[in-house]
């Protein structure tokens, strides 16, 4: 069936009637305890593993590119999908040591990768790469924002077809560092005894991250708020510009290597997927929770439907624009919802938002 705006207007109509009609009071005994357990086991252990995985055959794959040749960037796409699924959770080991931004240093608004990669690669400082000193170096060239220049922006396809000793140098370094941090995130998440652990399993009075239960529901809750939020603002609207006539396409995340809006696929299929392992059992409880339960399915789904018809990648000419348009609409609809209603039920003021500076 082709595309046209006017297929998802009921949708859109229906989705505006049911945010001003859902309830907005909290349900009885939610169980905030179960919620912070599902969270853990059911998405974010699991995520995190797939994340450490996916790092560790990425560095196989840049030792292997040095050595033979092999082509690394699919491992690189691998471990970028593991990313995207991770990318909204804006707590816990992932924010120690800068760790977040050495994964991937994103919005880059003053080009500060470029501009730290020529001066790495032409100063061939090799005690720069040990894995000490490396850690400490320009967050920008520590990670995949990194690798996204080098293996798919044209200035720098000199340096990777030299392959010469010290770019591959480099290359392990990112690798090894990479697997490092990853690993420490995955290990901090799994030790009973963490920080995080502590203060996700038992909140208390005396924690500095979490005083109550209800403040562990409130940051999944937030995961799944600023995942969709996230899109809006940083995904679509940046490249998407003021209007049809100045978009900026440079704006888009990943628009190099052709993923931006595989990216936005990624973050909403997590942000459903961590909504309906910890938050839905929760919603439906609620007497009329069926209602916005529905509600939030109808409006992941659409917004899936609506990528789907986007194609392969993110256009923003004024062929494609007005899809643009209808797919932000459809996200701030589901935001709303979630950021209302949903946090209303499960007994929840109003969140920080993890995005404010971005």
């Amino acid at each position: 069936m082709r595309f046209t705006p006017m297929r998802l207007v009921p949708v859109l109509a229906c989705l505006a009637l049911l945010l001003t009609a859902l309830p907005v009071r909290a349900a009885p005994d939610v169980d905030h305890r179960a919620i912070a357990r599902a969270a853990l086991d059911g998405f974010i252990l699991p995520a995190y593993a797939d994340l450490e995985a996916t790092s560790e055959v990425l560095d196989t794959a840049l030792n292997a590119y040095c050595e033979n040749g092999t082509d690394p960037r699919p491992a690189y796409q691998d471990m970028m999908d593991a990313w995207q699924k991770v990318q909204a959770i804006r707590v816990g080991p992932i924010l120690d040591d800068n760790r977040f931004a050495r994964i991937q240093f994103w919005p880059d608004a003053r080009n500060l990768t470029a501009r730290h990669l020529r001066e790495l690669l032409s100063e061939k400082d090799r005690d720069r790469l040990s894995a000490d000193r490396f850690a400490e170096t320009s967050i920008a060239v520590q990670g995949l924002w990194a690798l996204e220049r080098l293996f798919f922006d044209e200035e720098f396809q000199e340096a990777t077809a030299s392959h010469d000793d010290y770019y591959c140098a480099y290359l392990r370094a990112v690798g090894g560092n990479l697997v490092t941090i990853t690993s420490n995130v995955l290990a901090a998440w799994e030790n009973a005894d963490s920080p995080i652990r502590q203060a996700w399993d038992a909140p208390s009075e005396d924690n500095p991250m979490f005083h109550t239960p209800v403040e562990v529901t409130q940051s999944v809750a937030g995961i799944v708020t600023d995942g969709v939020q996230a899109v809006v603002l940083l995904k679509l609207d940046k490249p998407m510009g003021k209007s049809v006539d100045r978009p900026r396409p440079r704006l888009a995340e990943n628009w190099r290597s052709q993923r931006s809006l595989r990216n936005i696929r990624l973050n909403l299929a997590a942000a459903r997927s961590l909504y309906e392992v910890t938050l839905r059992p929760a919603v439906l409880e609620y007497p009329d929770g069926d209602e916005l339960d529905e509600s939030i399915a109808a409006g992941f789904a659409s917004a899936a439907q609506l990528t789907d018809d986007l194609g392969r990648e993110l256009d923003v000419s004024p062929d494609h624009y007005s899809r643009l348009q209808l797919l932000r609409t459809q996200l701030e609809f589901l935001h709303k919802t979630l950021a209302g209603p949903m946090s209303g039920v499960l007994g929840l003021g109003v969140s920080f938002n993890a995005l404010d500076g971005d």
